[in-house]
C-alpha cells in the first residue's frame, strides 16, 4: 500500500516524507526558540525597567524641582514688580544644578553600558582584552567632579 501526496498524483518517494518530516521538526524547534527568544526579551526589559527605576525617580525629582523653583521665582518676581519682566540670564543656581544633574546622568548612562558589555562580552572585559572599550569616556578625574 503506497502513500499519495493528496492530491492525486500518486504514491509519494520515501525521501520526500523523510524531508517533510524533518521541516515539521525544523518548524516545530523554531517555534519554540522564537517563543524563548520573546520571554528572554521580556525579562531583559523587565530587568531594564527595575534597575532604571531609581534613575528615572531621581530624574524626575530633579526636573520638578528645577520646574517648582522657577515657578516660585517667577511668581515672586511679578509680585514684586507687578508686571510681567522678561527672564533674566542663567543663574548660578540652575548653572549648578544643570551641572550635577549632567554628571549623575553621565555617571548612569556609564554604569548602564558597562553593565550591558559585561552581559554581553563577560570573558573580553573581564580578561583585559576589552581594556580599551571604554577609552572614549572620561573619568571623574579627567572632568575634574570629584
Amino acid at each position: 500500500m503506497t502513500e499519495g501526496d493528496g492530491t492525486g498524483n500518486g504514491p509519494l518517494d520515501p525521501e520526500v516524507l523523510s524531508a517533510r518530516h524533518e521541516v515539521e521538526l525544523a518548524r516545530a524547534d523554531l517555534e519554540v526558540r522564537l517563543r524563548d527568544v520573546g520571554r528572554a526579551g521580556s525579562r531583559i526589559w523587565a530587568r531594564v525597567g527595575r534597575r532604571a527605576r531609581p534613575f528615572l525617580i531621581g530624574g524626575a525629582v530633579a526636573v520638578g524641582a528645577l520646574i517648582l523653583i522657577q515657578v516660585v521665582r517667577s511668581a515672586s518676581r511679578a509680585r514684586r514688580s507687578g508686571s510681567f519682566l522678561p527672564p533674566r540670564g542663567p543663574s548660578l543656581l540652575r548653572m549648578a544644578v544643570g551641572s550635577v544633574f549632567g554628571i549623575v546622568m553621565r555617571s548612569a548612562t556609564k554604569a548602564l553600558v558597562r553593565q550591558a558589555a559585561l552581559r554581553l562580552d563577560p570573558e573580553r572585559l573581564l580578561n583585559g582584552s576589552g581594556s580599551d572599550i571604554f577609552r572614549g569616556t572620561s573619568t571623574h578625574v579627567e572632568r575634574n567632579d570629584s
